[in-house]
């Protein structure tokens, strides 16, 4: 991680969540920075690296201009994630397959939406830790010649029959559901 804050800010989200059933323990490391290690093999003549460097990744979600916006959009291990960058003609069916096989009986609802003419949808599962593991799993998943990218989300599945037709639907998502970043990784739910 490039400075404290983003350090501070995973120590704060993730530290006791569930995953894959067991407890993340995190702790401040002692050392500011990583080196690169390469060890060498008696089974291989190629030095083996245990290090890779993101930080010009495209997945890095806090490069560029926009880290001030990304760190506005991270929220706690939740039940529902926020699934963006998705295709024009994305439907629930779509989304679901973004997902191993296993998780798809553990979903409970999928909406589909379009926000700042985007195609995003949430996701919610019965339980945060099977959201944090199908992240894990399915994050930057190339999907019809797009990286899907999923985050965690405070916004809240409105169910369609409580709403009563579609533009009502539409004008909830546009009323609640603001400040996608540029990268659309997440939104953010104005009602708590």
């Amino acid at each position: 991680m490039e400075n404290s804050t983003q350090s501070n800010t995973a120590l704060h989200y993730l530290k006791g969540v569930t995953f894959f059933g067991k407890n993340i323990c995190l702790f401040p490391s002692k050392y500011q920075t990583v080196s690169p290690s390469v060890q060498k093999s008696n089974e291989s003549p190629q030095p083996l690296n245990f290090y890779a460097d993101y930080t010009s990744s495209k997945f890095h979600r806090f490069r560029g201009n926009n880290i001030q916006a990304a760190l506005k959009h991270i929220y706690f291990p939740s039940a529902t994630l926020h699934v963006s960058n998705l295709g024009e003609n994305v439907t629930e069916e779509h989304v679901k397959t973004i997902f191993n096989e296993e998780f798809w009986k553990e979903i409970i609802t999928i909406k589909v939406f379009q926000f700042n003419q985007r195609k995003m949808a949430l996701v919610q599962f019965k339980d945060a830790e099977l959201a944090t593991n199908a992240l894990s799993l399915s994050n930057n998943l190339l999907i019809n010649g797009r990286n899907v990218r999923l985050a965690f989300s405070n916004a809240q599945i409105q169910d369609s029959s409580d709403k009563g037709n579609s533009d009502e639907i539409n004008n909830y998502e546009e009323d609640n559901l603001e400040n996608s970043t540029d990268l659309g990784v997440n939104v953010q739910n104005s009602q708590e």
